[in-house]
């Protein structure tokens, strides 16, 4: 199966679109919205109160004094906020290898994703340097850094290797790995695998998984409720549910043997 990416054959993932509140953003290949939320959340954990700063160029803190961690963790949120609007290239790579330069653990995904997503170069020219990044992360232990190593690795056809990635970050706890392993195992024609790995995702609070079970359980069967009750219990009750949009068709499954 050879699913249809936002940029022709060089995307292998599905073209996705996150719907929260009042936002949209389009993401290229599969998982990238997912590797971003776990990014995000990650340096939501890490991250010390300082307030709100003025950036007016590389330290931009004004008459702010910021230090060690604290000074990088300005630097990450910055790059991350210029590299998600676009045009500002340049320093937001400035900026997140400064932060990794300091020892700013997500900086080390941040920037890998940056380089492959956002820096408009091509994937065979910063590849070496992406997957170098994503390998010290995991093997640092940087939460979500599994799951990015292992989109990286779809998008370059490395499945296997793509398998035992999301494997791993599933196994870490990184709830939005599963729908990724699912489409690993969906394109390999293994559909009562990847169901099965829906399942226990959306009973863990995976809005994707449980979009995509919506479209392949009878909502009169009572395991739809099973899952409905599992996924509802797991979400925080003040995060709204997401929405993904996706090609018709992609994610039907094949569970006549269920």
């Amino acid at each position: 199966m050879q699913p249809a990416g936002s940029e022709g054959s060089r995307v292998r993932g599905i073209p996705l679109c996150f719907v929260r509140e009042v936002g949209v953003h389009w993401v290229r290949g599969l998982g990238v919205f997912m590797r971003r939320l776990s990014i995000a959340r990650q340096g939501g954990e890490d991250r010390a109160v300082l307030g709100q700063f003025s950036f007016g160029g590389h330290l931009g803190c004004g008459r702010h004094i910021v230090s060690g961690m604290n000074e990088a963790q300005l630097w990450f949120d910055r790059a991350d906020e210029l590299a998600t609007r676009g045009g500002h290239e340049e320093e937001a790579e400035r900026l997140l290898r400064d932060a990794v330069a300091v020892g700013h653990r997500p900086a080390l995904v941040r920037l890998a994703e940056f380089l492959w997503h956002e820096s408009g170069r091509d994937w065979q020219d910063v590849v070496a340097e992406v997957e170098e990044l994503l390998s010290r992360a995991v093997g640092e232990g940087v939460p979500g850094a599994a799951n990015a190593f292992g989109c990286v690795l779809v998008d370059t056809e490395q499945d296997d290797r793509a398998d035992e990635m999301f494997r791993r970050a599933i196994a870490e706890g990184d709830r939005n790995a599963g729908a990724n392993l699912a489409w690993v195992l969906h394109g390999r024609g293994a559909d009562r695998a990847a169901y099965d790995v829906l399942v226990s995702a959306a009973k863990n609070g995976d809005d994707f998984a449980y979009q995509i079970l919506g479209e392949n359980v009878d909502r009169a069967d009572p395991l739809w409720a099973e899952i409905t009750d599992a996924w509802s219990t797991s979400r925080s009750t003040d995060e709204p549910p997401s929405l993904f949009c996706y090609r018709r068709g992609s994610w039907d499954l094949d569970l006549t043997d269920r």
